[in-house]
């Protein structure tokens, strides 16, 4: 098996053990009852570093993965984290660098957005909660709990999951 394949097994490793982690233990270091979301913090760090393509796949099942495990709208968090990944992965390697300092910011700024967009299209759906409680009780608390978290998956990335670029898609 060659380095860069060995990498997207880590890749996906990763993140079955971020999703297991993220749906028992990490829900007992709830600050506030706002717990961090892992596989957030992972697709946005994985596609900070690696082309939009591989970054958009990981995050397309890393969606899936989160609507599988328990989620009220199936599809929604995949598109998102989708969505996410390519903004990640555009405004990153436009405007940021790849170090810990953009990853902390694209994190901080992607959970606002992603938890935003995730509470409207909830509140579309089902018609229920309260925005501005939302928003500043939950989203606020999620995204800084986030921000600080980035510090040990971005080192985590950058040292086992950052790909090799390559124009080929099959390689």
């Amino acid at each position: 098996m060659n380095r860069r394949k060995g990498r997207y097994a880590l890749a996906y490793f990763s993140l079955i053990v971020a999703l297991v982690l993220q749906t028992t233990l990490v829900k007992e270091i709830a600050i506030f009852g706002i717990s961090p979301m892992l596989v957030l913090v992972l697709v946005v760090c994985f596609s900070l570093m690696n082309d939009s393509i591989p970054s958009a796949i990981f995050a397309v099942i890393a969606g899936l993965l989160l609507d599988v495990a328990g989620n009220r709208a199936f599809g929604l968090n995949a598109l998102m984290m989708m969505y996410l990944s390519l903004g990640v992965s555009t405004v990153g390697r436009e405007f940021f660098q790849d170090t810990s300092r953009s990853a902390i910011i694209l994190v901080f700024v992607g959970t606002l957005l992603y938890e935003t967009v995730y509470f409207i299209c909830n509140f579309l759906i089902f018609g229920s909660g309260h925005f501005w409680y939302m928003l500043w009780r939950v989203t606020l608390v999620e995204a800084v709990y986030n921000a600080i978290l980035t510090i040990l998956v971005y080192y985590y990335c950058n040292k086992f999951l950052k790909l090799v670029v390559s124009r080929s898609l099959l390689d």
